[in-house]
């Protein structure tokens, strides 16, 4: 029952953090291993999904925005038709 208590307190430290070492080591030898052209290779794409990921939530953030403008818009019109109506 004390493993259940340390999981509903957010103890993840028996399983994540080993996966999580594991991971990183396992790409720290690859690194290592790989030839110039392919860490060239792994890297210019990570800086592509990088960029694109970053370009994706700046467009996002922009269209949240104007639903967030075009809602008190709306909001602010139909308050003053309902006290000035037209």
């Amino acid at each position: 029952m004390v493993g259940a208590n340390q999981h509903l307190q957010g103890d993840f430290s028996n399983g994540d953090e080993a996966l999580s070492s594991i991971y990183f080591s396992s790409c720290f030898l690859f690194f290592r291993s790989a030839s110039l052209r392919e860490r060239l290779f792994l890297v210019r794409t990570l800086w592509l999904y990088l960029i694109i990921m970053k370009f994706l939530f700046f467009c996002f953030s922009l269209l949240e925005e104007l639903a967030n403008g075009l809602i008190l818009v709306f909001f602010f019109t139909n308050s003053f038709l309902s006290v000035f109506p037209a």
